[in-house]
């Protein structure tokens, strides 16, 4: 798969109503250290394991199932220490647009959020410039690293409806 069949991928999520059934019914997303819940658990015992990274959201369903049909389009691109970074960038992506919310939590706004990012994510395969950790030593990703005054990609949410009305996803 190339990264335009990718893209064209991404933009057929983009239409989905976060009201369909099978999106309120989808399992929640735990893997590649990321978990996504309605509820922040009580505080786990540490083990070998690091922390999980949580996103803790009243529209953890919609979100998980999103995450999950991200996942089949970019699976082609990852392997085993990418995929870390894949998963981290999208929950980072998910928790920066939920603190960043200034109208409360909105299904339609988090899911842009992540779905941006994955077309951020996206240009990067393509232009060579994807770049992750090679271990992650503490659930630590690339993303993590990158000072706020740095980080491209994150948009507001009148941002990112912009982004996807400028190419004709709205």
């Amino acid at each position: 798969m190339d990264v335009a069949a990718l893209r064209t991928q991404l933009e057929s999520l983009r239409g989905v109503s976060t009201d369909s059934v099978r999106l309120r019914n989808a399992r929640l997303w735990a893997g590649a250290d990321v978990i996504v819940t309605d509820v922040m658990p009580e505080a786990v015992k540490s083990g070998f394991r690091p922390d999980a990274r949580y996103v803790v959201t009243p529209f953890a369903h919609q979100l998980s199932w999103l995450i999950v049909q991200m996942w089949e389009s970019f699976k082609p691109f990852m392997n085993g220490t990418t995929k870390i970074e894949f998963f981290g960038r999208l929950a980072n992506a998910a928790n920066r647009q939920i603190a960043g919310s200034e109208t409360g939590e909105d299904a339609s706004e988090l899911l842009h959020a992540v779905l941006h990012e994955g077309f951020a994510i996206a240009d990067e395969l393509e232009d060579g410039s994807f770049q992750y950790l090679v271990v992650a030593v503490g659930n630590n990703i690339y993303d993590d690293l990158i000072d706020e005054a740095e980080r491209q990609g994150y948009l507001t949410v009148d941002e990112t409806l912009r982004w996807f009305s400028d190419r004709g996803l709205s």
